[in-house]
């Protein structure tokens, strides 16, 4: 009978054990199979869906009163920027803490509480009768919403196995910051560092452009509505119009009553109009993504948005103030996304989910940055604001050319 070399044998079951070690993803995905789906994330689902419609409403709402409520607060189109950009502020301050608070003090604790806020900062958002108390409340929704946003990603993450999961607030606090710590390292070291510059600088400008387009079509539409005439036709004509008029009233020692440039059925019907264009790219690209490729997409929204924005500088009829308005948004909605896609791909799993927040962090800024600059470049003539955002749009197209090859990680 043959001797058995018994360490040799044991060195190899422990390199196959090595070798066949499922990944990180892999074991999610083997949970996610075993679970199988249920009335409990039906119930899931819907609970996220609601707190999503929740957070978009906490932005969406605001460009829809400041052509109502210019007089009653007595707003120019700066306090209508910052009031704009308010809520991303408050995101902005709270996402750097938003994700260790919430693993540390448990996530079902913020989402109740949260939502709570959120119904009474928006109650306090409706009833404020003066600008700084509406300031005021809706940056603390957006405070509030950060959380909820990011718990409700962990949530959509790990939809089947949030029950058997242990809150981590049982770990001690030294524990998590020093594991955290030690997961990080590697985002700050070659080529990841690289390739989340990269990322923050695209995620930065396309949404500032998203944003200002989103939160500002709304009272653009309104000045259309109001002065537009058979002499008056161009965009940026009516723009003018409508600043120099809002110096003059500033400047006027006459005590005058001031008469809003209130929202007419038009802004609502372009708004939905506008809404529905918004999905068709999101079926587009699930039938091309797969055949050309995400960085091909990406290049191709990048050239298009360059000419729709470009072209906002010249458009002449409602019509085609709402296709290039609903062009634009939509255009930016799909490389949000793609981008998104992207990010998975260059970053492994154990660095993946702050890589998004990082970048999602840096295209509040940009929202933020961006909703404040507008009035202010609009200030400066109809031709300022447009031409700079074609010039930055110029500026992703160039970085998105710039991104490696595909990565699997």
């Amino acid at each position: 009978m043959s001797e058995v070399n018994l360490s040799a044998l044991a060195e190899s079951v422990v390199e196959n054990v090595e070798a066949k070690a499922p990944t990180p993803m892999q074991e999610i995905n083997s949970a996610l199979k075993e679970c199988g789906f249920g009335w409990f994330h039906c119930r899931l689902l819907c609970a996220s869906y609601f707190g999503f419609c929740a957070g978009i409403l906490i932005t969406s709402t605001v460009p829809y009163i400041l052509p109502n409520a210019e007089c009653d607060l007595n707003m120019d189109l700066l306090h209508k920027g910052v009031l704009s950009a308010i809520p991303y502020v408050g995101m902005i301050c709270s996402s750097a803490v938003a994700g260790f608070l919430t693993d540390t003090f448990g996530r079902k604790k913020f989402l109740v509480g949260g939502y709570a806020l959120m119904a009474v900062f928006n109650v306090v958002s409706g009833l404020s009768q003066n600008y700084n108390v509406l300031l005021a409340s809706k940056f603390c929704e957006g405070l509030v919403y950060s959380y909820e946003w990011y718990v409700n990603i962990w949530k959509d993450k790990n939809i089947k196995t949030i029950d058997e999961a242990p809150e981590n607030g049982k770990t001690s606090i030294s524990q998590q910051l020093s594991a955290g710590l030690q997961s990080v390292k590697p985002m700050f070291q070659k080529p990841y560092v690289h390739y989340l510059m990269l990322f923050c600088f695209i995620y930065f400008l396309v949404m500032m452009l998203y944003n200002i387009i989103r939160m500002w079509f709304p009272q653009l539409s309104t000045i259309v509505e109001h002065y537009s005439s058979p002499e008056r036709q161009e965009l940026c004509t009516m723009l003018d119009a409508y600043t120099h008029d809002q110096r003059q009233r500033n400047i006027t020692t006459v005590l005058e009553i001031c008469v809003p440039t209130k929202s007419g059925t038009e802004t609502y019907i372009y708004s939905m109009i506008i809404g529905c264009v918004c999905l068709l790219p999101y079926m587009l690209s699930g039938l091309l993504v797969n055949k050309v490729g995400k960085k091909v997409l990406l290049t191709g929204a990048g050239v298009i948005s360059i000419g729709v924005t470009l072209g906002l500088r010249w458009v002449s009829s409602k019509a085609w103030v709402v296709a290039l308005f609903a062009s634009d948004m939509a255009i930016a909605q799909l490389m949000m996304s793609l981008m998104q896609a992207t990010t998975v791909e260059f970053f492994p799993t154990t660095i993946r989910t702050l890589a998004i927040s990082v970048t999602m962090t840096m295209g509040r800024t940009g929202s933020l940055v961006g909703n404040v600059m507008f009035p202010i470049l609009l200030n400066m003539g109809c031709v300022v604001p447009f031409f700079t955002l074609t010039g930055l749009m110029i500026c992703v197209t160039a970085m998105i050319l710039m991104l490696p090859k595909k990565k699997t990680v």
